[in-house]
């Protein structure tokens, strides 16, 4: 065997030795990429049940309603708690086209709480003889579920809700926002004048209506093409708590 023969076999062996360890390691990345993402913190909803002498008002004809005391302190506290655990922040800088919000929040998709929150409620009985300008009637709630925790100096700009469209094809109509705390509650507090955190609707000439959030209550706004222009005021001195989806027809 001449030198040059030995030269070859000995570069051809060490290509294939690299080759080989080359293939190894890319198996190795393959495998560390695909680990499965951790599992997802299990949630266990609070029991809701019906509440007594329910009524709809109506602020803005066609727009704006509200439902106090549809849940009851004991409710709002278990879906706090699920916030806090849950939330995380929102990142500083909106996308294009997207409002600014420096709020915590948290969303999942979970047909069962959906239904609980429209059946167990009563919210199904109370809104049974509700008609859309098309004819049709709400059905039950959208199965994203978000909460939402604002402190001090977190906000949502001012913004429009744009509808959905549910697993079987049915579109959403309304925001439903459930307050879960009063900003003035002391449990809440972190100095001595809290204050803000109210959702004030816009239109035109109309004078801008604010609600206060009160711990229970519901706010039902239309929002697609008929969304009135809304913001979540700045807030101090507390947080607040938002159990947020929104409400199908068919």
């Amino acid at each position: 065997m001449t030198f040059i023969d030995i030269n070859f076999r000995n570069n051809l062996s060490a290509f294939y030795r690299t080759a080989f360890k080359d293939r190894e390691m890319g198996r190795a990345k393959k495998s560390v990429s695909k680990a499965p993402p951790p599992a997802p913190t299990p949630v266990t909803w609070p029991k809701l049940r019906p509440k007594k002498g329910l009524v709809v008002s109506e602020l803005v004809t066609d727009h704006i309603f509200l439902i106090r005391n549809l849940l009851d302190r004991s409710e709002c506290d278990a879906f706090i708690k699920i916030a806090d655990s849950q939330c995380i922040p929102t990142p500083g800088v909106p996308k294009r086209g997207e409002a600014f919000r420096n709020n915590a929040r948290w969303s999942t998709v979970d047909e069962g709480c959906a239904q609980m929150i429209w059946e167990s409620t009563g919210m199904n009985r109370l809104l049974s003889d509700w008609k859309h300008s098309d004819g049709k009637s709400p059905a039950g709630l959208f199965e994203n579920i978000r909460l939402y925790r604002y402190g001090p100096g977190q906000r949502f700009g001012k913004h429009y809700d744009d509808y959905f469209f549910d697993k079987k094809g049915r579109r959403s109509e309304y925001t439903l926002l459930v307050y879960l705390n009063a900003i003035s509650d002391e449990r809440f507090a972190t100095g001595s004048r809290p204050a803000g955190g109210e959702t004030v609707f816009y239109a035109g000439r109309m004078t801008p209506v604010s609600i206060k959030p009160e711990a229970g209550m519901a706010l039902l706004h239309k929002h697609g093409a008929d969304c009135l222009q809304h913001e979540a005021l700045e807030l101090r001195d507390s947080f607040k708590y938002v159990l947020r989806s929104d409400l199908i027809f068919e």
